[in-house]
Formats: structure tokens, sequence, C-alpha cells
């Protein structure tokens, strides 16, 4: 899920400034956890379902804005990839059958995704890894267009040293 607002390069954003805020936020963390300022009387347990978009021979489908528009449902979500697609579901205390009806509601969005898809001709696939991605599906030209993507993607390839060059 994360953060949709960024700074990119282009609005003044550097890489030192990056490393700069990672380093707030985790300093932030230390504090919490050394505050004593998570839940400490109950035991939560939250769902985040990531998906494959894939063509009818399971080949990536760059289709995740597409079905996030008809979907319309904010417990969808876009991934790096635009052949990724992501569903949260809020986390809730983990008693009785909290399980089953995550997995309930889970198996209600998967479908719903699913739904979606074939009416681009394209499917979900639940899998870790899709085994039919090519280098050249793994391309700046099938990163999702929002700019914590792009700058995620500065970031790490600047500390790589490489800079990718935007595919067009």
């Amino acid at each position: 899920m994360g953060v949709q607002e960024v700074l990119n390069s282009e609005q003044g954003s550097d890489s030192t400034s990056f490393r700069h805020s990672l380093l707030t936020d985790l300093m932030a963390l230390q504090q919490m956890l050394e505050g004593g300022l998570f839940e400490a009387d109950m035991t939560r347990i939250g769902v985040e379902q990531e998906m494959l978009l894939v063509d009818r021979t399971y080949r990536p489908a760059p289709i995740s804005s597409e079905l996030l528009s008809g979907l319309g449902d904010s417990a969808f979500t876009t991934e790096m990839g635009k052949f990724n697609l992501e569903a949260n579901l809020p986390p809730r205390k983990f008693e009785r059958d909290c399980l089953r009806s995550l997995e309930a509601e889970l198996n209600v969005l998967v479908h719903r995704a699913a739904a979606a898809a074939r009416a681009h001709s394209c499917d979900v696939l639940l899998t870790g890894i899709l085994l039919t991605a090519r280098a050249s599906d793994l391309g700046l030209n099938n990163l999702t267009d929002k700019p914590r993507y792009h700058e995620l993607n500065r970031a790490v390839m600047g500390v790589s040293g490489r800079l990718v060059p935007a595919l067009h």
C-alpha cells in the first residue's frame, strides 16, 4: 500500500533527501517501538494479496489501471508492474473465525478481479513468480505510471550505480 504522494527528482528531490526521509521514518519507528506505542493488549491480522494479470497465453497483461478503473473499489490498488494488482483487507482482531472470514472476503475480491480481467480477455494468477515473464516485460514500459514507483526505481537504480533510461 504505502503513501502514494512523493516528490520526484524533477520536483527537487534527490537521492540524499530520499535517504534522509527513509532514515527519519526508521527513527520514528524505533521511537514507537521503544516507547511502547503499539497495541499490546490484542493481536490483529490483515491480508494483502498480490495478483498477476495474464493474457490467454499466460504472458503478463499490463492492464492494472483499466481494471482499477472498472473495479472502483479502494480494497484494490496498484503494484510496481502494470501487470500486478493488489487486494487489501483491513486488519481485524485475531480471534475465533477471523481466518475463515478473511479467506471468504479475499475470495470475493479475487473473483471480482478475475471477472474484471476476463472482460479484457485476461485472467488473474496467484503465484509468486510469473515464469512466462521475459526481460522485455520487466522494463520501465511496464512500470505502473505513478510517481512513487518511478522515484523508487530512480532511488534503487541510483544506489546500484545504474540508471535505466525510460523505455518508450
